[in-house]
């Protein structure tokens, strides 16, 4: 079995820990019930480190897959989002360095967990148009090539793209809006506009 076989049974076995025992909090001041249901809302696979981010409704939970670790919950302070039906799901990103990125779908603002410690920073950031508008992510991916991460509003169909500094998002021109069609849980990548790529 290959090293990419094995590491995605152990995501399964990761997820099956997550939904029946809940999540056991040594990174953060809140704690979970073992007994509590944790309603997944999307993932991301860290393959290169054996973790599993995973986006819950109160927060994200750290899976190690090559460690015997208890799952590790983290709070999002200051964290909103809406969701379906008033639109779509916020979303998680793995950066350069593992750290997690996570959207709220109702505002412009990042939350940072770094690898190590599990710190949460708060992001807020400054749009170089719309700002007359709601704006929220409900895809994001880091590129490498780019140094930066996209991140779409479905609502508005707007690409945006963010500096790795996390302090700026510029909205990129593109030929036509994509439809609004919420996804959920880790899909393929979104879609650049021509003149960017994935690296």
């Amino acid at each position: 079995m290959s090293n990419a076989s094995k590491l995605r049974v152990l995501c399964f076995a990761g997820f099956a820990a997550v939904a029946a025992s809940g999540c056991i909090s040594d990174a953060a001041p809140v704690s979970i019930k073992a007994d509590q249901a944790v309603v997944k809302i999307r993932h991301q696979l860290d393959e290169a480190r054996g973790r599993i981010w995973v986006l819950t409704r109160s927060g994200v939970a750290l899976i190690e897959l090559t460690a015997p670790r208890p799952i590790r919950h983290v709070p999002l302070p200051g964290w909103t989002w809406a969701g379906e039906p008033y639109g779509c799901l916020p979303d998680i990103a793995v950066g350069p360095k593992g750290e997690a990125l996570v959207s709220s779908d109702v505002e412009p603002t990042l939350w940072r967990v770094d690898p190590d410690t599990l710190q949460v920073s708060r992001h807020a950031l400054a749009l170089d148009a719309d700002t007359d508008k709601d704006i929220g992510f409900s895809e994001l991916q880091y590129a490498a090539g780019e140094n930066a991460y996209f991140a779409v509003s479905t609502f508005h169909g707007s690409v945006w793209r963010i500096d790795a500094s996390l302090g700026r998002a510029q909205k990129v021109a593109q030929a036509a809006a994509p439809a609004r069609v919420c996804r959920s849980g880790a899909t393929p990548r979104l879609a650049l506009p021509a003149g960017h790529a994935y690296r």
